[in-house]
């Protein structure tokens, strides 16, 4: 399956197997050989192709059909010149949306929604602490 969608990601973005090889410092004898299944790519490798042709990995291997995973919301970077506490309750009220989307999609499992929740509160929760640290250093100085 990798192979067949790296011939088809390649076709689509117009490449030769020269070309992407040059691109991501490969051989086009690795390319060939990933694209006829003859080679199998290592977990680096497989990152770097997903980063260029920017899917998942899981789409990569076969695991999804859908590029991307649901995964990929924007939460606003709350900068050191704006109220660290400005859109926070926006955005945690948003997050319980996010993972039951990311349920329905298969990228989490239903028991995992509570842990999941509390992960992504905790992780803006400390973007948000950052910030306030940050801006009262700013204004210190």
């Amino acid at each position: 399956m990798f192979g067949k969608r790296l011939k088809i990601l390649r076709e689509k973005h117009h490449l030769s197997q020269q070309e992407l090889g040059n691109k991501l410092s490969l051989a086009k004898q690795t390319i060939s050989g990933y694209e006829n299944g003859t080679r199998k790519p290592d977990q680096d490798i497989l990152v770097r192709f997903a980063d260029y042709f920017e899917v998942s990995v899981d789409y990569l291997l076969g695991r999804t059909d859908k590029l991307q995973g649901s995964m990929n919301f924007d939460i606003k970077f709350i900068g050191i010149d704006d109220d660290p506490y400005q859109n926070l309750k926006e955005h945690l009220e948003d997050i319980e949306d996010v993972v039951k989307q990311a349920v329905e999609d298969g990228i989490f499992m239903p028991e995992e929604i509570p842990e999941k929740i509390e992960l992504l509160k905790s992780l803006l929760m400390a973007q948000v602490e950052q910030s306030k640290k940050a801006k009262i250093k700013k204004q210190h100085e």
